[in-house]
C-alpha cells in the first residue's frame, strides 16, 4: 500500500530494487541521479519514508529528495 507520493516498488530476496513503473528500473538512470546529487554537496540519507535512493540538502530545514520522485521535509 502506497502513499500516492513517489513509485511502488518490490526489494527481491537479494536486496535488489525493482520498481514497478519499469522506466525507474535502470540501473544508469539511478547512478546518474546519485552522482547530480553528490555534486550539488547532498548528503546520502538512504530509505526515507519508504523510499529509496534519498538525498538531502542539509540545513536547519533538509529538503529530502529520493530518486522516485519523493519530496519531503526533515
Amino acid at each position: 500500500m502506497g502513499n500516492g507520493k513517489g513509485y511502488s516498488y518490490i526489494v527481491d530476496a537479494r536486496g535488489n530494487v525493482i520498481y514497478l513503473n519499469p522506466k525507474l528500473n535502470k540501473q544508469d538512470a539511478r547512478l546518474k541521479f546519485n552522482a547530480t546529487q553528490s555534486r550539488a554537496g547532498k548528503e546520502h540519507w538512504g530509505t526515507v519514508d519508504g523510499h529509496r535512493f534519498c538525498w538531502a540538502k542539509v540545513g536547519d530545514t533538509s529538503y529530502i529528495q529520493c530518486f522516485d520522485g519523493y519530496k519531503t521535509t526533515s
